[in-house]
């Protein structure tokens, strides 16, 4: 995580091309699935604004 810092971002870019990027272990409860996560969480929040639009529009 580098925020909204250009160097830290440009570094950490630079270092996954030259050196393939952090090593280590995962964090503690890691399972690779955040961005299905948050992409079935963002649907359902779209899907209601979209009806509450509606909603309101009629």
């Amino acid at each position: 995580m580098v925020g909204r810092n250009k160097a830290l971002a440009t570094r950490a870019v630079w270092d996954c091309i030259f050196n393939g990027g952090k090593r280590g272990r995962a964090p503690d409860l890691w399972d690779g699935q955040a961005a299905e996560r948050i992409a079935k969480h963002m649907a359902g929040f779209l899907a209601a604004r979209r009806t509450e639009a509606d909603r309101v529009s009629a």
